[in-house]
């Protein structure tokens, strides 16, 4: 029962990515290494931290492990979901063993001499038979010149004892190389249907300009336009404007919906997303959320050692920040939603490498003892690298918090203020 009940989980599993390694570069010297996120969440502007991502590696720089927790209703930290990951030679990843609310997932991947990815197949724990048994598979087809061409799925029938098919995923391209059609089969009553397709047009720069989107349902004979983006870039081919419209069939028309705005640093980094609504009403743009981004200009962002994604599209150097604000339509203002911060151990320098962006002070970093945090009305909570609370305290200026009783190694806190929450990671030594 627990098999089925996991099917369609599986599914999004396959697609599901983390936040991609860091590791040395040619350009920069310095290097380091993600060892943490922290998930701070806003209710009525009040934060605290719900959700803590643990990293760990391998002796060849893979990220091999993570353990993701997440705060309960005592304000303590369960395990939510914690992985195992195993690389080659090359630095590809060949299983990944997740662990998500008890359910034990693993996903094997084979590769071609090339590197590229030929299948991946998901298997799910069964207590009753002590083995890991068949539950999704994909397969991918290229065509000679490297680019993918089809993404096949399949379902594994427990009744049948064999792979049947789900549905599949068409690419084809441009003379240029550039993405032309995405479209996306389903299985229905053992025939195969069209289901979903994408346009992509796209300029002399490679940049895609355009995006179609149709579809159709079930009791449809043929696609029909259901949304389209349009992108405009600047002369260093970063996104600065991607307005999303929907169809109008009555009018035969497009209706621009949604604008998200983009503006970047001097390295490339992708520093403000701006999203606005448009109001027929006021026939003009409405704020409705922003997001921002702070990063470590002095480490570049390398992802050699990851099949994951980046943060954003226009990210160079690894990020500090992520904040999230959404419009309050009683304030008028931007309310902030959540903050998301990275921390990160720098190979072959201090812990102090890489400083924390808040104007709050902790010292000494290293320490033997004595921890100072240079706050006044402040509450911290200390957790090991296993993201076990291992000391609470209330916080004055100039007044030290005692680790005598705690093993030497790293740690990190949490610094709840009266206007934010702070996290760190400290060293005893």
């Amino acid at each position: 029962m627990r098999l089925k009940q996991t099917k369609h989980f599986m599914k999004r599993l396959l697609l599901f990515g983390l936040m991609a390694s860091v590791g040395a570069t040619a350009q920069i010297s310095k290097t380091a290494r993600l060892d943490s996120v922290h998930t701070v969440r806003y209710y009525n502007q009040n934060p605290y931290v719900t959700e803590r991502v643990l990293y760990a590696y391998d002796e060849a720089a893979n990220k091999n492990s993570f353990k993701d927790f997440s705060i309960n209703e005592n304000y303590t930290y369960d395990l939510e979901h914690s992985a195992t990951r195993q690389f080659n030679a090359n630095h590809l990843l060949l299983e990944q063993i997740d662990t998500v609310f008890g359910v034990i997932i693993k996903t094997v991947n084979n590769y071609g001499p090339q590197g590229q990815i030929l299948i991946k197949e998901t298997d799910i724990w069964d207590d009753t038979l002590m083995s890991f048994s068949p539950s999704r598979k994909i397969e991918y087809t290229y065509d000679v010149s490297g680019h993918l061409i089809v993404e096949a799925s399949f379902d594994y029938s427990e009744a049948k004892f064999l792979w049947e098919a789900d549905g599949r995923f068409e690419y084809t391209y441009t003379a240029a190389g550039d993405l032309r059609t995405s479209s996306e089969f389903y299985e229905l009553d053992g025939k195969e249907q069209l289901y979903n397709k994408k346009v992509y047009t796209s300029d002399v720069f490679h940049n895609q300009t355009d995006i179609i989107y149709l579809t159709r349902t079930i009791s449809d004979t043929s696609l029909f336009l259901m949304s389209r983006d349009s992108l405009v870039y600047n002369s260093n081919r970063q996104l600065l404007t991607k307005v999303w419209m929907s169809y109008d069939a009555f009018t035969r028309s497009w209706k621009i919906a949604i604008k998200d705005q983009f503006k970047y640093d001097v390295s490339g980094n992708t520093v403000e997303k701006s999203s606005y609504e448009w109001s027929d009403y006021a026939h003009s743009w409405l704020e409705d959320s922003k997001e921002t981004f702070t990063y470590d200009l002095n480490f570049d962002f390398d992802e050699q050692y990851d099949n994951s994604v980046k943060l954003n599209t226009g990210q160079n150097n690894i990020p500090l920040t992520h904040i999230e604000y959404w419009w309050n339509p009683q304030t008028s203002q931007l309310d902030t939603l959540k903050k998301t911060i990275y921390y990160y151990s720098a190979k072959g320098l201090s812990v102090e490498s890489i400083q924390n962006n808040s104007l709050v002070s902790v010292y000494p970093n290293p320490t033997s003892d004595l921890l100072y945090f240079d706050v006044d009305n402040a509450n911290v909570q200390l957790f090991d690298v296993a993201g076990n609370l291992v000391l609470q305290s209330a916080v004055q200026k100039s007044v030290p918090i005692s680790l005598q009783q705690l093993a030497n190694g790293i740690y990190f806190y949490s610094l709840t203020t009266e206007k934010e929450v702070i996290s760190g990671k400290i060293v005893k030594q």
